[in-house]
């Protein structure tokens, strides 16, 4: 005769009080450790700005050593990881971020700093997988991507900025765009650039 098993599944409420609970507790800690490590490596290292962070190319010869020191008991993904969930909670307010799961964060960072909270509110609202906010992100126009041709141009005409001694961020807007080229011809001399 076949013993009876017996399901040992908690009631709804008990479990849905498990899930609210752990979460909370994994995530809130798992964002605030993030958040932390890339604040500070961004600080150290990125000297707080975020288009280097991005840029992996223009990172300083003091972190690639810190990437390849053997007491380092966290991963080289684990730092670049934070230095990007810093990056995607830049502006963002707390009540935002803290609700994000940390995959959402590296999603955002495809989208331009303008849209990022209203994007991650969009994502909290209707529930979505990291998945869908990816889905979404690349079914947006391209001057919303960073990925983006257009973002890629603004991050070239950066650092053309940067290199000629313009401090400033990656320009968001076409107006910032022309400013910025018009420091860059200023400071050129007002050459004319072959094609």
């Amino acid at each position: 005769m076949k013993a009876k098993v017996q399901s040992i599944v908690p009631a709804e409420r008990v479990l849905d009080e498990a899930i609210e609970v752990i979460n909370k507790v994994v995530l809130g800690d798992a964002l605030a450790t993030a958040r932390r490590v890339g604040e500070y490596i961004m600080r150290v290292f990125f000297e707080n700005d975020a288009a280097r962070v991005l840029n992996k190319q223009n990172t300083s010869p003091a972190f690639r050593a810190l990437l390849q020191d053997d007491r380092l008991r966290v991963s080289t993904s684990y730092l670049w990881f934070a230095l990007h969930v810093s990056v995607s909670v830049q502006n963002m307010p707390d009540e935002v971020a803290g609700k994000l799961p940390l995959s959402h964060h590296r999603a955002l960072l495809r989208v331009t700093p303008e849209d990022r909270t209203r994007v991650a509110r969009k994502a909290l609202a209707e529930d979505w997988s990291r998945t869908q906010l990816e889905s979404y992100i690349g079914k947006k126009s391209p001057g919303t991507l960073r990925n983006s041709s257009g973002w890629e141009a603004r991050t070239a005409l950066h650092e053309v900025a940067l290199r000629l001694g313009i401090p400033g961020p990656v320009p968001a807007s076409t107006i910032e765009v022309r400013v910025l080229k018009d420091l860059i011809l200023d400071r050129l001399g007002k050459v004319k650039l072959k094609a």
